[in-house]
């Protein structure tokens, strides 16, 4: 052959392979999906089995290839054979492949058969699978794994990187959040409802495209004009073309449907409503003057100031009337909220008299003036003197929520079914009433300056002086604010409740020094980076604070909560070492600013008869209430798991200390059981002192309900333990008689704020 003729047979060779290469991965990636690469098989294979963390961990710093570490984890874990990457990831993924696969698994050829009807023999190893085989497959792996990891889920891509501005790479905007896709072209799937393979955010594959046919109910439409409408579906900001409008519109709620792409119809939801919030669960709303309505199924809410964006269903605030709710088919489907809000007032529940319980059997009240009681449209005028009992079947009841209002603003509500230490308490403010399946719920309606002046004085003793109860109320007002932002009684439409839950309310009366202390902080917050922090406060300290980490988390989101020691030099010292916490806690110091208090330290001989009672009665109540923080030992193995009884206490191990000294998890071992307990208010329970008496710093005793804090060690005695320790609280942020100390040195209470919550600022809510 010629020179030319080989040169030719060359070209044409090269063209040859590089078309059959087309034509492969034609078939491969084409919209019919007929076959699966080895790229793809090797991602849903990995993720099945693991993680994209630990998968991540199998990339080549050298390689930005997306497959690369999915084909190396299934290689280097022997369920793929050992190939260059390189050259086999666009192959089409075979019989002989999946085969290789069974058997490193030890998976039954015959078992794949019958769960799948594919007759897996008659194929040769050489020979493609085709996608839908290979996921009728993978289908069986992903009941025969049964961990849950992968699953389907239904979603609508609503933009991805190509078809969106803003979005990141393998990124998807969805109707349930953003999703990824790596190696996955999506752009084909925009506007359509499929079905995909998810673990964890990531889609590994997409099972099948379901419709073309989608809605996208009630969508913020920010403006309609000529052809195109601009609206937000979800929190996914987007542009359609459609044909010519009939009218422009803006600033609604509406639907959109759409075929293969395009928009078929438009429809506009105008009716709205608006009303304070008086309640919000689940599945639906009380607004005053339209009673309860019920939610859409698919109900959005929006806020239009500033940037509109979708968000969250607990920023409706109850107690607030800054939200147009959108009516539609007698549900409301979604809610507009208009107007920052400024945070002036506060919904408190006021439990039953020793903070026992949120639900009262009756409520009786009467008033230091005229009341008005109204329930529906009806409006009953009261004398001062005159009481009104309420219970479930009363006609009072008959049409919802009551509200109780004074005719002069100055004038107080007074409920006799409950007591305080003072007796029966009287509230500033409205009081509501209204009936659950428990019982009835009590709310209090008060300005927040107004609730401060009943919670300075039960929170902080009024005889430390003004400047002290400064530093008390912007904790309190920091901390209410915060509580009131997180809506966490909207169900019962309270912020808040008035025990140790959040601070304790009017558990003793109003003083002028504590309402002078409000009135000279009028406003002010503690804040870091100008947003209100969560200024958490204790009765006493050891002479040390504690991060985050005593309640199990990390401090990233809090820097301002340090572990330091509570006295002038605020050094900053580590106590989670076991001997060096023992040396620590079997001293003191009378540079301390909580020395001279009784629970500065302290001392409890105890038996383990007793210990033993303590745990095995407090053991379950704690479970139910906090599963993640209560193991038990199976097998050496901990299991979080009902637990009711440890048996006879025989040992007590403290396994970790934070920083601070406060012990984060203990092993109690048992005759019938060892668990494992993590969170120090679990400890203090679980570790009740019963009516063992507690020796104060200076030889006073008393009795507790719970242990006084988890900054303790334990002494094995003849019949029991010596637990000594410090500090009365969790041991974060302020220590409440230690302002006290500080005060007289002469320190203000804007540095005392600042010794506290490092880095923090004071700033005014209301400006």
């Amino acid at each position: 052959m010629s020179k030319k003729g080989k040169i030719i047979l060359f070209v044409i060779t090269v063209i040859s392979v590089l078309l059959m290469s087309a034509f492969i991965i034609f078939f491969i990636d084409n919209s019919n999906n007929r076959c699966i690469s080895v790229a793809r098989a090797s991602k849903m294979l990995a993720l099945l089995e693991s993680d994209k963390t630990t998968i991540n961990s199998y990339s080549d710093g050298n390689d930005d290839r997306w497959y690369y570490k999915y084909m190396n984890y299934c290689q280097k874990n022997g369920l793929t054979e050992k190939d260059k990457i390189k050259k086999i990831y666009n192959r089409a993924y075979t019989y002989g492949d999946l085969r290789y696969y069974l058997n490193s698994k030890k998976i039954s050829i015959k078992d794949v058969e019958e769960a799948t009807d594919i007759n897996l023999e008659k194929h040769k190893d050489r020979e493609y699978i085709s996608d839908a085989d290979f996921k009728r497959v993978y289908d069986y792996f992903i009941v025969k794994s049964g961990n849950g990891n992968v699953h389907t889920e239904e979603i609508t891509i609503l933009g991805t990187n190509d078809t969106l501005e803003g979005v990141g790479k393998w990124q998807l905007h969805t109707n349930k959040g953003i999703y990824y896709a790596e190696g996955i072209n999506m752009d084909k799937y925009v506007d359509t409802l499929i079905q995909v393979y998810v673990r964890d955010k990531e889609i590994l594959s997409v099972s099948i495209k379901i419709s073309d046919e989608i809605v996208y109910e009630n969508v913020y439409f920010e403006k309609g004009e000529g052809n195109t409408i601009t609206a937000y579906v979800g929190k996914t900001r987007r542009v359609f073309n459609v044909g010519s409008l009939d009218k422009n519109f803006s600033s609604c709620v509406g639907d959109i449907k759409m075929n293969k792409g395009v928009v078929t119809s438009v429809v506009l939801k105008q009716d709205t409503i608006n009303g304070k919030v008086l309640m919000i669960d689940g599945d639906k709303v009380e607004l005053e003057n339209y009673g309860v309505l019920y939610l859409d199924d698919n109900f959005h809410v929006y806020t239009t100031y500033g940037i509109i964006e979708e968000t969250d269903i607990e920023n409706i605030l109850v107690g607030y009337n800054i939200t147009d709710f959108v009516i539609a088919g007698k549900k409301v489907c979604a809610a507009v909220i208009s107007e920052p809000m400024v945070a002036d007032n506060i919904r408190v529940m006021i439990m039953t008299t020793g903070f026992t319980s949120l639900f009262h059997e009756r409520v009786s009240v009467k008033a230091t003036g005229d009341y008005i009681v109204k329930y529906g449209d009806v409006e009953e005028v009261h004398k001062g003197t005159e009481i009104v009992d309420i219970y479930p079947e009363s006609g009072y009841l008959s049409m919802g929520r009551i509200s109780i209002t004074t005719v002069n603003k100055e004038d107080k509500i007074t409920i006799l079914n409950v007591n305080k230490s003072y007796g029966n308490p009287s509230y500033r403010g409205d009081i509501e009433i209204a009936l659950y399946d428990e019982g009835l719920v009590i709310i209090n309606e008060v300005p927040i300056e107004e609730y401060l002046y009943a919670v300075v004085p039960s929170e902080m003793p009024v005889r430390f002086g003004v400047e002290a109860l400064k530093v008390q109320a912007v904790c309190a007002r920091s901390y209410a604010y915060k509580q009131l932002m997180n809506n966490s009684y909207g169900k019962y439409g309270a912020h808040v409740d008035d025990s140790v839950n959040f601070q304790v309310y009017n558990n003793v009366e109003e003083k002028d020094d504590s309402i002078r202390a409000v009135k000279e902080t009028y406003g002010q917050v503690e804040a870091f980076n100008g947003k209100p922090i969560t200024t958490y406060y204790y009765s006493t300290s050891c002479g040390h604070t504690s991060d985050m980490s005593v309640w199990g988390g990390d401090n990233g989101g809090t820097p301002y909560l340090t572990s330091k020691k509570v006295n002038n030099s605020g050094e900053k010292t580590d106590l989670s070492d076991e001997e060096n916490f023992r040396k620590y806690i079997n001293m003191v110091n009378e540079n301390d600013y909580d020395y001279g208090f009784g629970y500065y330290r302290w001392k409890i001989n105890i038996s383990s008869d007793d210990l033993s009672i303590s745990i095995n009665e407090n053991l379950y109540g704690r479970y139910c209430a906090s599963p993640g923080n209560i193991f038990v030992k199976k097998n050496d193995t901990w299991v979080s798991e009902e637990v009711r009884n440890i048996g006879k206490l025989e040992e007590i191990r403290v396994v970790k200390r934070t920083s601070g000294g406060a012990i984060s998890e203990i092993v109690l071992k048992g005759t019938d059981a060892e668990i494992l307990v993590k969170n120090e208010l679990n400890i203090r329970y679980l570790l009740c002192p019963r009516n063992n008496p507690i020796t104060l710093l200076k030889g006073d005793t008393t009795t507790f309900y719970i242990l006084p804090s988890s900054y303790c060690i334990f002494d094995k005695t003849e019949n029991g333990y010596l637990i000594t320790g410090g500090g009365y609280g969790h041991g974060i942020g302020m220590s409440q008689n230690a302002v006290s100390n500080m005060v007289q040195t002469g320190m203000t209470y804007d540095e005392i704020l600042k010794f506290f919550y490092e880095g923090s600022e004071i700033i005014n809510v209301y400006e």
